[in-house]
C-alpha cells in the first residue's frame, strides 16, 4: 500500500514535474479542452475543486501553495501560500464564500473568498490533513487525518465539536484518504488504507455500515443518495448499494490506481481520473466507457463543474456537454433483458437496469406502457 504522500513524490519524478508544464501561449488546445489554466509556477497538483456557484477553481499544489483560477479565462487570480507541506486538500462551502484548505504538514486554514482574508487557522496534532468538506448547511467543516481521526470544526470559531477515532480497528496509523458527504448531508462515507469504507450518520457520528474492500482513494456519493462509487489501489471503480455495502458494479479499464472519483449530476456517468495518467467516462447502467481522455500530470484530481457540463484537471477545463444518450444506444436483446431485469428479485441488474433505460429514452418509451402493465399484472 502506498500513500498519496508518497504517489505524488513517485509521479513527480517520473513525468520530472518542477514548476510550469511549459505550454506555448500560442500552442493550440487538445481536441475537447475549453480552456488552459494557468500553470506558471506550479508543481503536482494534488487536489481541484469548483466553487459550487461555478465561478472559480481551487488547485492545491505540492509546492505548499492554493492557486485560485477564473473559470472563464483560466488565469491564476491569487496564490495562497502559507502552508509548510504539500496542499492535500481544498473545499468549497455551499454558498461559495469560503474556501477551506489543509497540508501534510497538518494545519487547516479558512479564508474568505473574493477578500481571501484568512478567517482561522488550526494546527493539528496528528499525521497530516487528508480531505476537507463542509458539511450541507455550510456551518461545520469536517476533516479526515492520517492518524484514523475524524473532526468537526465550526466553520465561525474554528473550535473543534467532535471527534471520531477507529484507530483501535488496525494495527498500524489509519490513513482516511476520502470523505464524501450524502447528496442532503445526513450521511457521509469515508475510505481508509485498513481496506474499508465506512458509512457514518452525520448528526450522532455513529458508524452505520462498514464495507470491506481494497484500499480504496476517493469516494463519491450519487446524486440520489443511493449508492457510493469507489476508486483505489486496483485500478477498478466499484459501485456500491449504501444500505447493504452489496457491490453492484464495476468498471474496468485502468492500467494503474484510480486517484479520483466523480458523478455527473443526472446521475448517468461515472468519471475516474488514475495514474495511467487518462481520465475516463462511464455509462453508469452498462458499465461501459465512453470517452476517454490523455493528459500529462499527476492526475490525483479533478473536478466536475455544478451542471456536469465541464471538467477541470490539472492543465485544462474540458467540455463535457455531449449527451450520454447518444453515446451507446441498447440493442434489442439488451433492452428486452433491462426489462426483465426489472421485475427480476436481485436488485442489483434490477438497478444497473433502471440506468440503462433512463439514458435511452427514444427506446424505453415506445415500449414501457407494455412493459409496466406487464409487471403488474
Amino acid at each position: 500500500m502506498h500513500s498519496p504522500r508518497k504517489l505524488i513524490f513517485v509521479i513527480g519524478l517520473a513525468l520530472g514535474i518542477s514548476g510550469s508544464h511549459g505550454f506555448a501561449e500560442d500552442e493550440p488546445l487538445p481536441a475537447g479542452a475549453l480552456v488552459r489554466l494557468d500553470a506558471q509556477n506550479r508543481h503536482a497538483i494534488i487536489r481541484i475543486a469548483y466553487s459550487p456557484n461555478g465561478k472559480l477553481l481551487a488547485l492545491g499544489d505540492a509546492d505548499s501553495s492554493i492557486h485560485i483560477h477564473d473559470v472563464i479565462t483560466g488565469k491564476e487570480i491569487r496564490e495562497l501560500k502559507t502552508f509548510t507541506d504539500m496542499a492535500s486538500a481544498v473545499a468549497f462551502s455551499p454558498n461559495s464564500q469560503i474556501l477551506a484548505g489543509g497540508d501534510y504538514d497538518n494545519a487547516i486554514h479558512l479564508w474568505e473568498v473574493g477578500t481571501w482574508k484568512e478567517l482561522w487557522k488550526i494546527d493539528l496534532r496528528s499525521k497530516g490533513v487528508y480531505s476537507l468538506a463542509f458539511s450541507h448547511d455550510g456551518q461545520t467543516l469536517v476533516s479526515t487525518d492520517g492518524d484514523g481521526t475524524i473532526q468537526y470544526w465550526e466553520v465561525h470559531s474554528g473550535k473543534e465539536v467532535r471527534k471520531i477515532s477507529f484507530r483501535k480497528d488496525f494495527q498500524r496509523s489509519i490513513r482516511i484518504y476520502s470523505l464524501a458527504f450524502s447528496p442532503e448531508g445526513q450521511f457521509f462515507a469515508t475510505s481508509s488504507n485498513d481496506e474499508t469504507i465506512r458509512i457514518w450518520e452525520y448528526a450522532t457520528g455513529n458508524e452505520l455500515l462498514k464495507i470491506n474492500t481494497t484500499s480504496i482513494f476517493n469516494l463519491a456519493y450519487s446524486p440520489n443518495g443511493r449508492t457510493l462509487v469507489s476508486g483505489g489501489e486496483d485500478g477498478i471503480a466499484h459501485l456500491w448499494d449504501v444500505r447493504t455495502g452489496k457491490e453492484l458494479c464495476k468498471f474496468v479499464g485502468h492500467t494503474k490506481s484510480i486517484m479520483h472519483v466523480g458523478f455527473s449530476p443526472d446521475g448517468l456517468t461515472l468519471t475516474t481520473s488514475s495514474e495511467d495518467q487518462t481520465i475516463r467516462l462511464w455509462e453508469i447502467g452498462s458499465g461501459k466507457e465512453y470517452r476517454k481522455i490523455e493528459e500529462q500530470g499527476s492526475m490525483l484530481s479533478f473536478s466536475l463543474s455544478p451542471d456536469g457540463q465541464r471538467l477541470a484537471t490539472e492543465s485544462y477545463i474540458w467540455d463535457l456537454a455531449a449527451p450520454i444518450s447518444k453515446q451507446t444506444p441498447l440493442t434489442a436483446e439488451e433492452l428486452e433483458q433491462a426489462w426483465s431485469a426489472m421485475s427480476g428479485p436481485d436488485a442489483a441488474p434490477a438497478y444497473l437496469a433502471r440506468w440503462n433505460l433512463v439514458r435511452t429514452p427514444d427506446q424505453t418509451l415506445p415500449t414501457s406502457e407494455a412493459k409496466t402493465r406487464r409487471f403488474s399484472a
